[in-house]
């Protein structure tokens, strides 16, 4: 990772682990002294959120690591076990405040509020929001997860200390607990917040295909090559915000020179780095441009597929040119026909090999 990099991600560590410590225990101090289970959940909340400043700082140190022999592509993929360790650990901390919380409820305790009780609410408001700010810069800045994550539960903090600051002050208006049942929306809240997180997390590290809209653009920035007859079979591979790399297949005529579809590839493949910031790998496909051969192979397909009703699911066809096996692109209307439109056309043509794309 760079070094401009570097300096704001030690400060977000620094301030997440210092503040939120400091704020955790001034909080837990007059929570004790009024008995608030909502001023509990808010003061533990900043523990948690001052071991995430840790669990940051250590998820950075890791897949800042240099590649090495058995990890070839780096440890960046440390980032997303960081975001989902966070995510774990906020789960924790709402589930015990939703017990305590509804305990709360069922047995009603006076809770009054102080001029220094408020006036450090509104301080540690104050400080969630400046860090709330911070983290959602460096995300920007350098796209990791883990800040974006920090950024959140920060913003989600700011609601909860609102909500913990208007609960002591109406709480002396009400019959019911209404510090129980703010303490028991702020579990809910953190679970949600957490919840959100953990899925993102949880993809990133099984491995998520490129957006359709991404490959889109991709598609788009291919147009400018006229030599490029369409493109296929999107692989993407991502080993943290700083590595990704993407594969596909590019469909070019067969009567083009080896020699200058060589040279073709290599200009794509630096064009999308520049554009994209994917590290590309290409395989070219020789594809049939004779119309009378095209419609030799297709004809009996599209009448197939008109048969069984099957027609408005393909948009197209393409032949790639091949000795060993005749390999038919099908471009489809819908990824969610893919199976449907495949077990078909395996059954109905077994002489060819289909690729389904969209």
């Amino acid at each position: 990772m760079k070094k401009s990099i570097q300096h704001p991600i030690r400060m977000m560590t620094i301030l997440s682990i210092s503040l939120n410590f400091i704020l955790f225990l001034s909080k837990l101090f007059f929570a004790s002294l009024v008995n608030s289970v909502a001023l509990f959940s808010d003061a533990f909340n900043h523990f948690s959120d001052s071991l995430s400043g840790l669990i940051f700082w250590i998820g950075q140190r890791l897949s800042n690591r240099r590649a090495d022999a058995n990890h070839p592509h780096g440890h960046g993929r440390g980032e997303y076990l960081t975001s989902l360790s966070i995510a774990i650990l906020m789960i924790v901390v709402s589930i015990q405040f939703l017990i305590e919380s509804i305990a709360r409820i069922s047995s009603t305790t006076d809770v009054e509020a102080s001029p220094i009780i408020i006036i450090t609410l509104l301080i540690g408001i104050l400080v969630k929001l400046g860090l709330f700010i911070y983290a959602n810069r460096l995300f920007k800045q350098t796209k990791l997860l883990s800040s974006k994550a920090l950024a959140v539960d920060n913003l989600f903090d700011v609601l909860i200390s609102t909500l913990v600051l208007i609960s002591l002050i109406i709480e002396p208006f009400f019959s019911v607990s209404i510090d129980g049942v703010v303490g028991l929306l702020i579990a809910v809240l953190i679970a949600w917040s957490a919840w959100q997180i953990l899925m993102q997390s949880v993809r990133r590290v099984l491995g998520e295909a490129l957006p359709p809209k991404q490959i889109n653009n991709i598609r788009l920035f291919l147009n400018q090559y006229p030599e490029v007859l369409g493109s296929h079979l999107y692989m993407f591979h991502d080993y943290g915000p700083h590595y990704q790399t993407l594969s596909f297949h590019l469909e070019v005529a067969a009567s083009q020179s080896f020699v200058k579809m060589h040279d073709l590839v290599d200009d794509i493949e630096e064009n999308i780095k520049a554009t994209f910031g994917y590290d590309v790998t290409i395989h070219l496909d020789p594809m049939m441009t004779n119309h009378d051969d095209i419609i030799k192979i297709t004809e009996p397909i599209w009448q197939s597929l008109k048969q069984h009703q099957l027609q408005e699911d393909v948009k197209g066809l393409r032949i790639i040119k091949e000795k060993l096996h005749q390999e038919i692109i099908v471009m489809l209307n819908h990824s969610k026909n893919q199976d449907k439109v495949k077990r078909f056309l395996d059954k109905q043509f077994a002489q060819y090999r289909f690729v389904m794309d969209w």
